[in-house]
C-alpha cells in the first residue's frame, strides 16, 4: 500500500503543478497494454508495456463523496415560493446537488492485490490508470416518458480516479416531485455516466524481417525500371512477389505474431529501402524522367489500366456472386417446396389417425355402457390388442387418453406433426467497385546498398479505447433523511434578489477594438432607510469568462412592502479607446435583468470597385482611409487598399459610431501607373457602401 500511495501522491502533485504540460495534452498516452485487461476483484488491471508484472488499476464504480460524518454529499431540496397570481400553485421546483466521482476504496485495492497474486505471482499494483479525456452526463427520467432518460447535465470528467465533480440541477415542479418519489425506491432514478477515453498501447507485434537487397536489385523489374516512376499499387504487387520468392523473409519470434501485420511492416520497410517519392533528392530528377514520355506508358495510362483491371476483377467476381446467389435461392425454393409438401402429407396422416382414435373411443364408450360389470383388466387387455390401421402401430387406451377411470368420457390426444423450418438461402454480398486508382508515384533510389538487412522488432502501437463507467445514485431517502428538505422561500428575512446584466450587441472583438471597460452600479434604498450598493466591472477578460452574464445582488433590510422591495436604481459608465468616457444618470427599474446598451453601434462599410473603370483610368492601386469619432477625443481611422492586379477588388471595414450620429469621413487616393496620384479630399457620408472606381475630374 505504501508504494501505491507514493504513486498516487506523485500523480496528484503532477496534476497540480503541471496541468498544461502533462495531463491536459490531447496526445497523453499511458505506458500500459490496453488489450490485455485482468479482472482482479472489483478492479480492472492493465499490465505495463515494458514491465509486464506492474499493473495499473481502474475502477468502474461511481461513488458519491462523503462528508466527515459519513453522510453522502448530495441533497435534494424542494422549494416553493408563495405568489398570489390567481393560481392554486405558487412558484416552485427543486435543486439537486451531488458531489461524485469514480475510484476504488483501499479495501478494494487490497482485495485486487490478493486476486492478482493468484493470477501472476510476480504481479504488483503500482497505481491508478489516468484517462486521456472524458465527459460525464447526469440523467433523470423523462417526465413525458419515464421509461426513457433525459440528460440534464454534461461536464468534463476528472481523468484521475478518486477526483470528484459537483453538479447542481435546477428542476421544475413536476420533475422535482417525480424525482422525490423515486428516492423511496432502492435505486433512485439519477444516473451518472462517465464516457472516458483510455490511451495506451496494443500488445507488441514480434517478428524478424530479412531483406536480401542484392536479390531484389537484380530482379528483372528493378533492372528495367531504374529511372521509371512506379505507382504505389505496382510497388505493392512487386513486394508481395518478393515475399513469395524469398527475397523478403518473415520469421515469427514472439507469441503475439500476426502474419498480416508483419507483411504490412515488411512491405513498408522494403519500400523505404528501395524507393523514394518522386522529386526527392534520393531519386532521379524530373528532367531525367521527362525523356521517358515517348518510351514508357504515362502515369495516367498505367493508373487507368490498374483501375480498369481492378474494376473488371470486381465486376467478374460480382457476376459470379449474383449467379451463385440465384442458384442458392433456387435451391432453397425447391427445398422449401419439398418441405411444405411433406408437412401437408404429415398433417393429413395425423388427421386420419386422430379421426380413427375418436371413432374407436366412441365404440369403447358404447361398449362400456352396455357391460358395466365387465372386469376393467379385460377391457385393458382388449384395448392393448387393438391396432391403428391408419398408422400401422398399436395404440393403447392410455396412449389415446383412455384410462379405467375415464372410459365413459369422450377424450382423445391428437398426434402433432413435426413441422420443419423453411430454408433461407445463404447469399454473399457484392464487393464495391473501385472508383479511384492509386496514383502516388515513386522512383528507385539512385544509391544502392547491397547485402542483407535484418530488422527485428518488438513494437507496440498506441491506441485509444472507450471506457464507459455508469451507475445510479445508490442512496434512498431511508439511507440519508437529512439529505432531503422541503422549504418555503417566502421568508423576507432570508430572501435576496439577484439581478442579471448583459451587454447588448457586443462580442469579445468589440472589446478588443473599441472598449476599455464598462461599469454597472446598483443602488437600493430600503424601507428602513439603509442603502445597498453593488458594482460590476466588465473588461475584455471577464467578458469572455462570464459569458456576457453578470450578477448583482441585494437582500432584505426591513423591506416589509415586498412590491417596493423590487425597485432599485442603476447607472452605467463606459470607457472607449481614445480617452472618451461618459456615465448615465441613475435610472429606476424593477426588472431582474438589466440590458446594457452601449452608446455606440457597429457599422460595416463595404468598399467596391469596377475593374474596367480603374483600368480605363490607368489606376494601379486605391487607398481608402475612413475616419470616425466615438463622440469625443481624437479621431480614429482605418484604411483599406485595392490592388488592381488582384482578383478581388471589394472588401469591408468595420467602425463604431454613436447611435445618434451615423456620418463619417473618408478620403480616397488613386495611385496611377507612372507614379502620379489623385486624391478625392475628405468627404462626409453615412452610406454603408463606398464606390471607389470613379476618379474626380
Amino acid at each position: 500500500m505504501k508504494i501505491i500511495m507514493k504513486y498516487i501522491v506523485c500523480i496528484v502533485l503532477l496534476v497540480l503543478i503541471m496541468p498544461n504540460k502533462l495531463f491536459s495534452q490531447r496526445d497523453f498516452t499511458m505506458q500500459i497494454t490496453v488489450d490485455k485487461p485482468v479482472e482482479a476483484g472489483s478492479l480492472v488491471l492493465f499490465p505495463g508495456v515494458k514491465d509486464t508484472d506492474s499493473y495499473w488499476f481502474m475502477s468502474k464504480k461511481v461513488r458519491v463523496a462523503l462528508n466527515d460524518d459519513g453522510t453522502p454529499k448530495f441533497s435534494l431540496i424542494k422549494w416553493a415560493y408563495n405568489q398570489d397570481d390567481g393560481k392554486d400553485e405558487g412558484l416552485g421546483g427543486a435543486v439537486f446537488h451531488c458531489v461524485f466521482g469514480y475510484g476504488p476504496t483501499p479495501e478494494e485495492i487490497k482485495d485486487a492485490e490478493k486476486a492478482l497474486k493468484r493470477i501472476n505471482g510476480k504481479g504488483k499494483i503500482v497505481g491508478p490508470v489516468i484517462f486521456k479525456s472524458g465527459t460525464v452526463t447526469v440523467s433523470i427520467p423523462k417526465l413525458a416518458d419515464p421509461e426513457k432518460k433525459q440528460v440534464v447535465a454534461v461536464a468534463p470528467a476528472p481523468t484521475i480516479q478518486g477526483a470528484n465533480i459537483a453538479v447542481n440541477l435546477q428542476l421544475d415542479k413536476r420533475s422535482a416531485t417525480f424525482l422525490w418519489e423515486t428516492f423511496d425506491t432502492p435505486n433512485p432514478q439519477v444516473t451518472f455516466n462517465f464516457n472516458m477515453e483510455l490511451a495506451g498501447y496494443n500488445s507488441p507485434l514480434e517478428a524478424k524481417i530479412t531483406i536480401n537487397r542484392e536479390q531484389i536489385h537484380n530482379h528483372q523489374r528493378m533492372q528495367a525500371g531504374v529511372a521509371t516512376p512506379w505507382l504505389s499499387a505496382e510497388i505493392g504487387s512487386f513486394m508481395d512477389e518478393m515475399i513469395d520468392n524469398g527475397a523478403i523473409e518473415i520469421e515469427k519470434i514472439g507469441e503475439n505474431f500476426e502474419m498480416q501485420d508483419a507483411i504490412d511492416r515488411a512491405i513498408e520497410h522494403a519500400t523505404n529501402e528501395f524507393f523514394t517519392p518522386l522529386g526527392s533528392s534520393d531519386g532521379p530528377n524530373l528532367n531525367q524522367l521527362a525523356g521517358l514520355n515517348g518510351q514508357e506508358p504515362s502515369f495516367m495510362d498505367r493508373a487507368s489500366g490498374l483501375l480498369n483491371n481492378s474494376r473488371q476483377e470486381v465486376r467478374t467476381e460480382n457476376n459470379n456472386i449474383r449467379a451463385e446467389n440465384r442458384r442458392e435461392r433456387d435451391r432453397a425454393d425447391r427445398q422449401n417446396e419439398r418441405i411444405r409438401a411433406e408437412n401437408r402429407r404429415e398433417r393429413e396422416r395425423v388427421d386420419r389417425v386422430n379421426e380413427s382414435n375418436r371413432a374407436r373411443i366412441e365404440r369403447e364408450n358404447a361398449a362400456n355402457s352396455e357391460e358395466d360389470n365387465e372386469d376393467t383388466e379385460d377391457v385393458a387387455s382388449s384395448e392393448d390388442e387393438s391396432a391403428d390401421e391408419s398408422s400401422g402401430r398399436r395404440i393403447t387406451p392410455t396412449q389415446a387418453g383412455v384410462t379405467p377411470d375415464n372410459v365413459s368420457r369422450e377424450v382423445y390426444t391428437p398426434i402433432e406433426a413435426e413441422q420443419r423450418e423453411e430454408v433461407t438461402a445463404n447469399t454473399r454480398e457484392e464487393e464495391e467497385v473501385p472508383s479511384l486508382a492509386i496514383v502516388a508515384s515513386f522512383v528507385q533510389r539512385t544509391v544502392k546498398v547491397m547485402g542483407k538487412k535484418v530488422i527485428s522488432f518488438k513494437e507496440t502501437l498506441p491506441t485509444v479505447v472507450p471506457m464507459p463507467i455508469g451507475d445510479n445514485l445508490g442512496y434512498s431517502r431511508k439511507d440519508c433523511p437529512s439529505c432531503f428538505m422541503e422549504i418555503n422561500l417566502d421568508d423576507p428575512v432570508y430572501k435576496q434578489r439577484q439581478l442579471l446584466a448583459t451587454i447588448d450587441g457586443f462580442n469579445a472583438d468589440n472589446f478588443s477594438q473599441f472598449i476599455n471597460y464598462a461599469s454597472l452600479q446598483l443602488k437600493k434604498e430600503h424601507e428602513s432607510g439603509e442603502f445597498t450598493y453593488d458594482e460590476v466591472r466588465v473588461t475584455r477578460k471577464n467578458f469572455n469568462e462570464e459569458g456576457n452574464l453578470f450578477t448583482l445582488l441585494y437582500g432584505w433590510k426591513g423591506d416589509h412592502d415586498r412590491s417596493k422591495w423590487l425597485d432599485f436604481e442603476y447607472k452605467v459608465g463606459w470607457s472607449f479607446f481614445g480617452g472618451h468616457e461618459f456615465e448615465t444618470e441613475w435610472m429606476p427599474s424593477n426588472k431582474n435583468t438589466i440590458n446594457l446598451s452601449a452608446p455606440l453601434q457597429r457599422k460595416i462599410l463595404t468598399i467596391e470597385a469596377e475593374r474596367d473603370l480603374l483600368e480605363e483610368a490607368n489606376v494601379r492601386s486605391v487607398d481608402v482611409r475612413v475616419s470616425y469619432n466615438l463622440g469625443g477625443g481624437n479621431d480614429l481611422s482605418k484604411q483599406f487598399n485595392i490592388n488592381t492586379s488582384k482578383e478581388t477588388l471589394t472588401g469591408q471595414v468595420e467602425i463604431m459610431l454613436p447611435k445618434n450620429k451615423q456620418e463619417y469621413e473618408y478620403e480616397i487616393t488613386w495611385r496611377l501607373w507612372g507614379g502620379d496620384e489623385v486624391k478625392s479630399g475628405k468627404k462626409t457620408t453615412s452610406s454603408e457602401v463606398l464606390h471607389v472606381d470613379e476618379l474626380p475630374n
